[in-house]
């Protein structure tokens, strides 16, 4: 199956437990990265954003633009995002 792509926004707030992180999705599918890194611009007006790649309704990786960032637990963010 093919790859497709989303835009992912990462949120840092404070609460009573200290900082944390939130991500967020409009779930809108791109079959390239491209087309979602513009739909992104778009969104935000600036590149502060992710990019994930999504395999067989799976998120597979977290990207800035098209460079993998490493270290997030991709179940925590498809479950935040509603994938």
């Amino acid at each position: 199956m093919t790859d497709k792509y989303i835009v992912i926004i990462q949120r840092a707030y404070c609460s009573e437990y200290g900082s944390c992180i939130s991500y967020d999705s409009d779930l809108k599918f791109f079959v390239s990265s491209i087309d979602a890194i513009n739909h992104g611009i778009d969104m935000c007006d600036s590149d502060d954003f992710n990019i994930g790649t999504v395999r067989n309704n799976k998120l597979i990786a977290f990207n800035w633009m098209k460079r993998p960032i490493k270290g997030h637990d991709l179940d925590r963010v498809a479950d935040e995002i509603g994938l």
